[in-house]
């Protein structure tokens, strides 16, 4: 490990460039690699030296290096948002309307639990046992209003206090009920699956789509849609609130494409 510096670094890096691998995806490995020797120097393993030099080696900046750009991501659309729910079965249908209602982190919704929903006010609390800073000991709260309690509400019913409320197989269950009133036997590909995934949530996302007639969307797309709203209507500090963001400058990620339509209305009435 102390043989690894810089210039090994760069050539890994150019080694990724070379592969064809995107600037966004190739500076998130650098750092993966970062965080490996950090680990390494933590357990003494590597002298300090090394990480100090590796933090020298800057992200690629756009344009540069002959690195390509992946494509540009942006809010889902509201439309094909609608126009895909009717396609998902029951637990993911409902995932991706919360989703979309509260700009939560897809792995945040997979993971609620009745025991981490507070309802004794208005707006229910819903606090995420686990969640992207958890392992900073921050807090990390996602209100939940009236349209989102609609949605929920029903998984919540009959679900154990310390069970995942999203699983394949209460989902095959609902639509199984659905079909054929009292009956109590999901699918067999169903059985023993107590949870979806994040791999899973996107998949059926893929499906629906395809089945719906409207481009393809992640569901993080609905994060950022949800994001978008929130910034047109309130501004960048009620995003940081609602999305849990620490610094502002992850809220203003998503601001490009509601400052599009802020322009749009104000030179329609002004210009």
């Amino acid at each position: 490990m102390a043989e690894f510096g810089v210039p090994e670094l760069k050539a890994v890096r150019d080694a990724m460039v070379a592969d064809g691998r995107v600037r966004n995806q190739v500076n998130r490995r650098v750092s993966m690699v970062r965080s490996f020797v950090r680990w390494c120097v933590e357990e003494r393993l590597a002298p300090a030296v090394v990480l100090t030099e590796l933090k020298a080696v800057r992200p690629l900046a756009a344009g540069r290096g002959g690195v390509r750009e992946g494509p540009a991501r942006g809010p889902a659309d509201p439309m094909a948002v609608e126009a895909v729910l009717p396609h998902l079965p029951p637990a993911p249908r409902a995932v991706v309307a919360l989703l979309r209602l509260t700009g939560a982190r897809p792995s945040e919704v997979l993971s609620l639990r009745p025991c981490d929903v507070d309802r004794s006010g208005a707006v229910w609390a819903f606090t995420p046992a686990r969640h992207k800073s958890s392992w900073r000991g921050r807090p990390r709260v996602i209100q939940l209003g009236p349209g989102a309690q609609a949605i929920l509400a029903p998984w919540l019913a009959g679900c154990r206090a310390d069970e995942p409320v999203f699983s394949p197989r209460r989902s095959e269950q609902a639509r199984a009920d659905a079909r054929r009133p009292g009956r109590s036997t999901p699918r067999a590909a169903a059985r023993g699956k107590d949870r979806y995934t994040a791999r899973l949530l996107a998949q059926a996302l893929r499906r629906a789509c395809r089945r719906a007639g409207v481009p393809g969307m992640s569901p993080y797309q609905l994060r950022h849609l949800r994001a978008t709203e929130l910034r047109a209507a309130y501004g960048l500090e009620t995003v940081r609130a609602v999305l849990g963001h620490t610094f502002q400058a992850m809220s203003d990620h998503y601001s490009k494409a509601a400052d599009a339509g802020l322009a749009a209305r104000a030179m329609s009435e002004a210009g």
